[in-house]
């Protein structure tokens, strides 16, 4: 019972303790923290905005690329081969230089790569022309890494 009330009024002691270290120093505390989140508020504020875009395309097949016999036990249909192929003229879609070049031209070669301002080039070469290579490579790095297409 004793050993019980002396726990008791140790813990009430630390935390009476820990209150008054808190009280004692809540002005060190209170500008420590307004320093802080003032500087991450002021750093933000200076900070160009970065924004960045992921998208996906997802090909779908119809029933045109399915193969079902009319004649004889309805088997399962059987996927054409020419499946690849129809990728393949996706992407080769998606990194023509004229389309490449539409964007470009569309979104402003100076926003995309804005390091493109002010340099000049050789041999008649523009920034906007550097800006649609540097897009064909951006766009075709991730397609390289893709080494099986699903069926």
């Amino acid at each position: 019972m004793i050993d019980e009330r002396q726990n008791a009024g140790m813990q009430a002691g630390t935390v009476r303790d820990f209150l008054a270290i808190l009280f004692k120093h809540q002005t060190k505390i209170l500008v420590v923290f307004f320093v802080i989140v003032v500087t991450a508020t002021v750093g933000t504020f200076f900070l160009p905005p970065t924004y960045e875009a992921k998208s996906s395309v997802m090909v779908r097949f119809g029933r045109e690329y399915l193969y079902r016999p009319e004649i004889g036990d309805k088997s399962p249909a059987v996927p054409v081969a020419h499946q690849d192929e129809d990728v393949n003229s996706e992407v080769e879609i998606f990194t023509n230089r004229d389309l490449m070049k539409r964007v470009v031209t569309a979104i402003g070669a100076e926003k995309l790569y804005p390091d493109l301002i002010g340099k000049t080039y050789r041999n008649g070469v523009t920034p906007e022309d550097v800006a649609i290579v540097r897009c064909g490579k951006k766009l075709l790095s991730p397609l390289n890494r893709v080494t099986d297409l699903p069926r």
